[in-house]
């Protein structure tokens, strides 16, 4: 055990995340688009805080898509 930890360093494990977004009705959706887009693509996705799911306000939703 003494032998094996020689050289041994401290590490820290990026073990990801699994965030999600809530974009509400009444959001400036020109900023919520630039701070998911930021969110999602930031160091390519490979940081714990990057966004995987977005949620959209059923009234926000529904204007879009009637």
């Amino acid at each position: 055990m003494q032998k094996a930890a020689v050289g041994v360093r401290d590490v820290s494990f990026e073990l990801g995340g699994k965030n999600a977004a809530i974009v509400f009705a009444d959001a400036d959706l020109d900023k919520a688009i630039e701070g998911l887009s930021r969110s999602v693509f930031l160091n390519t996705g490979q940081v714990c805080l990057g966004t995987e799911r977005v949620y959209v306000e059923r009234p926000l939703y529904d204007e879009r898509h009637s």
